[in-house]
């Protein structure tokens, strides 16, 4: 059916199809699917959609002039672009929420309800919070920045992305096309079990200022390069895993977790690259620290770990380390064949392994100093 006019309400107690060119406060309510689209425009243009009996809420083009509220028994989907100049707050039981139109318009989604939830955004907006998804998964495919203002909670992955592989990802003020703002990070709740920033095929570059987790965390770009530009904590049971192939990790700040692992490859199990542009600490508590990369740049390396620490690919090759330090206890697999440094090379680990014919090399009179135990293979 189609609606027009002023203030309007429609109740049906089965399936509803609505096609709206209202000018003031609508409200839709089916006992079945329901199916909205057009627009709602007017200084009071609200719009309520609820459904009944298991009915799903499908969008096809629907511009909202205000606020839109959604109530739906089943499935929230889309079929067209949906623009909301206001708030958006969806219910939706224990049903997917899948608005993935990478046209759509928002400017704060809360979500109270739901299961996977999936949301797309062309120009940037604030996620109000997520919360009674139990352990749904969410994705936001994003252009432009998206911040926060309330809790987002689910013990099941989230992953952030830009709309395409080719978009290039800043988080926590880093420069990207989409955007993940300090704010998202900060209203994450403990307890989902991954953060991935970065889709699957990402060959944009991602640039990471200063930023916390309290969950695992990946960032990934494996057809591009990370650039890290501050500190990566993580907190509790937060691993970080940095995946970048052809290209480099740019490593210009330190990484810390609580005992978890920090993994820096290619995002197969292989090589990649590492360049340092500042001196920089690696510290795991009692996590590995797993370095499968050549490392190069002229500042100093520290490596802090009670557990394994394993460098795969050759220190210093191209240009050569200014130090390079590994703390007491726990043992240090060197299996890249060199080590290069312009001075000192200090291996605090109570037991260090070297492959065959590993050659340790200072270029200024630096010492080359093993603390514990070293075997040879």
């Amino acid at each position: 059916m189609t609606a027009t006019g002023a203030a309007t309400q429609i109740t049906d107690t089965d399936a509803l199809t609505a096609v709206l060119t209202t000018t003031g406060s609508t409200v839709l309510v089916a006992g079945g699917n329901l199916v909205v689209s057009g627009g709602v425009s007017g200084a009071t243009s609200d719009l309520s959609t609820t459904t009944t009996a298991g009915g799903t809420t499908a969008f096809g083009v629907t511009t909202v002039g205000q606020n839109l509220s959604v109530t739906s028994a089943g499935a929230v989907s889309q079929t067209g672009a949906l623009t909301v100049a206001g708030a958006t707050g969806i219910a939706a039981g224990a049903s997917n929420i899948t608005l993935d139109n990478t046209s759509n318009n928002f400017a704060t989604v809360t979500v109270t309800s739901g299961g996977n939830v999936t949301l797309a955004e062309t120009s940037g907006f604030t996620v109000g919070g997520i919360s009674g998804i139990g352990a749904g998964n969410i994705t936001i495919s994003a252009s432009g920045s998206v911040a926060a203002s309330g809790a987002i909670a689910t013990t099941g992955s989230i992953l952030l992305q830009g709309q395409s592989n080719t978009a290039t990802i800043g988080v926590a003020g880093g420069a990207g096309t989409a955007q993940f703002a300090s704010s998202f990070f900060t209203n994450l709740t403990d307890g989902a079990s991954s953060v991935i920033i970065g889709a699957a095929s990402q060959s944009g570059a991602v640039t990471v200022n200063t930023v916390s987790f309290s969950d695992p965390a990946t960032i990934r770009a494996t057809g591009g390069s990370i650039t890290i530009n501050g500190g990566i904590t993580g907190t509790g049971n937060a691993s970080v895993t940095l995946n970048a192939s052809p290209t480099t990790i740019f490593l210009n700040g330190d990484i810390t977790t609580a005992g978890q692992a920090i993994v820096l490859d290619n995002g197969s199990g292989g090589a990649t690259s590492v360049v340092l542009g500042a001196n920089v600490t690696l510290s795991s508590g009692a996590g590995a620290i797993d370095i499968n990369a050549t490392v190069n740049g002229a500042f100093g390396l520290t490596l802090n770990s009670t557990g394994i620490t394993t460098l795969r690919g050759a220190v210093g090759g191209l240009t050569p380390l200014a130090s390079i330090t590994s703390d007491a206890g726990g043992t240090l697999a060197i299996n890249g064949g060199a080590v290069t440094t312009a001075g000192n090379q200090l291996f605090n680990d109570a037991t260090v392994s070297v492959g065959t014919g590993l050659t340790l090399t200072t270029n200024i009179n630096g010492s080359i100093t093993f603390a514990g135990a070293v075997n040879a293979s």
